[in-house]
Order: structure tokens, then sequence, then C-alpha cells
């Protein structure tokens, strides 16, 4: 009888730790996974802020969870041959030339947005271009 109280006693200890580990286990998961990452949009609220490093994945990330999106196009098209841009010449895959978009300027840059306004002011080079935000990130 002494003999099954002690071996009771020894697995509601090892059941308690285990619970412990996986409980652990789990809030480390939880805080290991990526923040979720949001476009800028018209809401956005963008103080000047710079652009210094290369796109990735289609933008430029903002800080840790905030995209700027690479597409967004000037809303005078006719800036696309006087900014700085990364080719003069603008194609797409099918070969067919694309207006020039935020994608198209090197960094470093200046960003500033105010919120609840489809405009993005983008310096660079002590020139100002607007750009418009795409109506699909304006819900």
């Amino acid at each position: 009888m002494d003999n099954q109280l002690f071996n009771m006693e020894i697995n509601e200890k090892f059941n308690m730790k285990l619970f412990v580990i996986v409980i652990i286990a789990f809030f480390f998961i939880i805080s290991c996974e990526e923040p979720k990452e949001l476009w800028v949009d018209c809401q956005t609220n963008l103080d000047t802020t710079w652009i210094l490093n290369e796109q990735e994945r289609g933008g430029w990330f903002v800080n840790d969870s905030l995209i700027l999106s690479a597409g967004i196009q000037p809303y005078d098209k006719s800036l696309c041959d006087s900014i700085g841009i990364r080719s003069l010449t603008l194609w797409t895959p099918s070969g067919k030339s694309r207006p020039c978009s935020l994608g198209d300027l090197f960094p470093p840059f200046q960003i500033y947005k105010k919120a609840w306004n489809d405009s993005l002011f983008v310096l660079q080079d002590n020139m100002v271009i607007l750009f418009q935000i795409p109506k699909h990130l304006c819900n």
C-alpha cells in the first residue's frame, strides 16, 4: 500500500511538471510568432520617416510590422523622367512599358503621410514627390 501511495505521489509530481513545461512551451511559441504585417494605407499616419534599406517582399519595412508598398505611383506621371529612378526605361516581364512607382526610387528618402489621407509625400534630393495610395488600400 505504501508503495502504491509513493508511486501516485511521483506520478502527480511528474504530471504537474509536465503541465508546467507545456504551458511554458505554449507561451514561448506564441511570443516567437512573427508580427502581423500591415500595409501603409489611407488611415496610416507616418511622421517624417527615413527609408534607408532595400526593398523586401514588395515594399519597405517602416517598422517591425508596417510595410510601405513599392507599387505606389506618383500623382504626376511626368515626374517619372526626372526622379532618380533605377532605370529610365521601365518594362514589365511581358515587354510592355509601365509607369514609374515608389519602388523605382533609390533609398535613402524620407516619407510623410497624414492619417485618413491618400497622399504620401516623399522627399529625395531636396525634391518633394507626391504619391497616391491605391484605392484598394483605402477601405
